[in-house]
């Protein structure tokens, strides 16, 4: 189930569809200086088909997660596999890198290991990249450049309520 309705009120108006989402992020993407971060479902393939077609519009790469990629790879779509090969970068989080070793999953980081993207090189790619991002990775951005060229100063989580 798709959740970005859940909550809405009932106004009658319609939803935009994702096509029509489009020209809005590149919008945004063209004209954020440094990363752009969206925040969202690594599993809602079609808003990441949306973040992509954008970010290719606006002449950025798209940086996912390595377990965004491996749910991308996992559709078993070919658009979707020679878009991982073609405009995408994955960035490996110290939390997942937790898990692939307490699993001992190696295969699965392998897969992915010509499209890796290293903290260190966050700052230098800013410019052109737009990242798949959760909160949970802000302590790991602060630790690099990055988050100066992404935002001027300090990520700060989302307060939970």
């Amino acid at each position: 189930m798709e959740g970005t309705t859940i909550g809405r009120q009932n106004t009658g108006e319609r939803s935009q569809t994702e096509d029509e989402l489009v020209p809005e992020f590149t919008a945004h993407f063209t004209a954020t200086k440094g990363m752009a971060l969206v925040w969202c479902s690594g599993q809602n393939i079609d808003r990441l088909v949306t973040i992509f077609k954008a970010a290719r519009k606006a002449h950025r790469q798209f940086i996912v997660d390595l377990y965004t990629a491996y749910i991308l790879d996992a559709t078993g779509n070919e658009k979707i596999r020679a878009a991982l090969q073609s405009n995408m970068r994955v960035f490996l989080p110290a939390y997942q890198k937790y898990r692939i070793k307490k699993l001992q999953r190696y295969d699965i980081s392998e897969r992915y290991k010509l499209l890796r993207i290293y903290p260190e090189k966050l700052a230098t790619e800013a410019d052109s990249s737009v990242m798949l991002f959760r909160p949970s990775m802000c302590d790991e951005l602060e630790a690099t450049s990055a988050t100066r060229t992404m935002n001027g100063g300090k990520l700060k989580p989302i307060p939970e309520r």
